[in-house]
């Protein structure tokens, strides 16, 4: 981004560094694809859900992490399994109050955002924003930012965490067997050798297939009559001999049942 005009006034200045944070706080994600834990403990991403490569290592956006909330219907609301609103922005800007969300049929709840980028394997140069507000994924949230922090404080510019995503699972006393997101982190690198996602390939144009060429006209199965000679007058004309009875037709190779 580049610097303010100093001959502008301060508050056209100012300006200008809060449009960006707007832009920010509002624009979507630019391609990114969404990306979920399943309930077996499996990543997915996109509209297909497809499963995320294992052991494939994933460059971390420090400048994409979210906070928010989102709306989760309720069965006394009759709205159970209904998504009914969100409320996300940058991580470094404050959160969102919840006192000021407005009524729904159901209940908020915080939820965070990690924006992702893979770096190797079948899944290379593909973006997602991994979105989750279970208290698991809060927590693994949490530790990854503040991972990120302590580099950043540290004066380094190798802030970008390259991390292999991971399940853990504790056992819940309703609901048994619960899958929890782990970001485990392989390496660090910076914001200027973060893999860049390929540029969307361009549609290729279908080309009509070409047209059949015409089929010649079928033979006659019968041969044509030849032209009858000339008889001379008064001389005899033998008969023409009868044709042959036709064969008698084929059977079937199926047997037919008695």
């Amino acid at each position: 981004m580049t610097k303010p005009n100093a001959n502008l006034p301060a508050n056209i200045s100012n300006m200008a560094t809060g449009l960006a944070l707007s832009i920010s706080s509002v624009s979507p994600s630019g391609g990114d694809q969404f990306m979920k834990m399943s309930k077996e403990g499996i990543f997915l991403y996109g509209a297909e859900e497809i499963e995320v490569e294992e052991g494939s290592t994933w460059a971390v956006n420090p400048a994409g992490f979210q906070h928010g909330f989102i709306a989760w219907g309720t069965i006394p609301h009759g709205t159970d399994g209904q998504m009914l609103g969100e409320h996300m922005g940058p991580a470094g800007q404050p959160i969102f109050d919840s006192v000021a969300l407005e009524d729904v049929k159901g209940n908020w709840s915080p939820q965070v955002g990690i924006q992702l980028r893979c770096t190797d394997g079948e899944d290379e140069g593909t973006q997602c924003l991994y979105k989750t507000n279970s208290v698991g994924g809060r927590k693994a949230y949490t530790v990854l930012v503040q991972k990120v922090v302590a580099k950043i404080n540290s004066g380094t510019d190798e802030v970008v965490p390259l991390v292999r995503l991971n399940a853990g699972s504790y056992k819940h006393a309703k609901y048994g067997k619960i899958y929890t997101p782990e970001f485990i982190i392989t390496g660090w690198t910076t914001m200027d050798n973060m893999p860049v996602a390929p540029e969307p390939e361009a549609e290729t144009p279908e080309v009509p297939e070409p047209a059949p060429e015409p089929q010649k006209p079928k033979r006659a199965r019968k041969a044509a009559k030849a032209e009858e000679p000339e008889i001379a007058e008064g001389e005899l004309v033998e008969d023409e001999p009868e044709a042959a009875p036709a064969a008698p037709a084929r059977r079937s190779r199926r047997t037919i049942a008695a």
